[in-house]
C-alpha cells in the first residue's frame, strides 16, 4: 500500500480506467531502443480535489476527475496521449510535480478549503 493512494502499476491504472469507460491506450511492455515508447510527448493533467490542472479538452478533464474520485485520491497526475478529445489515458502517478507553482498553489488552496468548483 501507499499513504498517498493505490500504489498501482501502469497496467493496473489502465485496467481501472477502462472499467470506468475511459478510453485508454493499450500497455505494451518492451525495451525501447532509445527515447520514449510513445511517438510524441504525453499530455499531463493534475487533479487536486475537484480541480483539474492542464490545458486539455473538457472530456479528458472529466475522465481525470472520475478516475481520481473512483481511486479515492484527491491528488493525482494523469497522462494522456493527446490534449484533445481523442486523447487516450496512458498512466497515472500519485506524485505530481510539487515544484510547479500552479500545482503547489492549488494544493494549498485545497488544504485551506479555498478550492471550490
Amino acid at each position: 500500500g501507499c499513504l498517498s493512494g493505490p500504489a498501482w502499476r501502469p497496467e493496473q491504472w489502465v485496467h481501472f480506467a477502462s472499467r470506468l469507460g475511459i478510453p485508454v491506450s493499450p500497455i505494451r511492455r518492451n525495451v525501447p531502443e532509445e527515447g520514449s515508447i510513445f511517438d510524441s510527448p504525453l499530455t499531463e493533467v493534475v487533479v487536486v480535489g475537484d480541480r483539474c490542472l492542464g490545458d486539455v479538452d473538457p472530456a479528458l478533464a472529466g475522465y481525470a476527475r472520475s478516475l481520481a474520485r473512483a481511486a479515492g485520491v484527491d491528488l493525482l497526475l494523469l497522462y494522456f496521449t493527446k490534449p484533445d478529445a481523442t486523447g487516450k489515458f496512458v498512466n497515472a502517478s500519485l506524485w505530481p510535480d510539487l515544484w510547479n507553482p500552479i500545482v503547489a498553489d492549488s494544493i494549498l488552496d485545497y488544504l485551506e478549503g479555498r478550492a471550490k468548483c
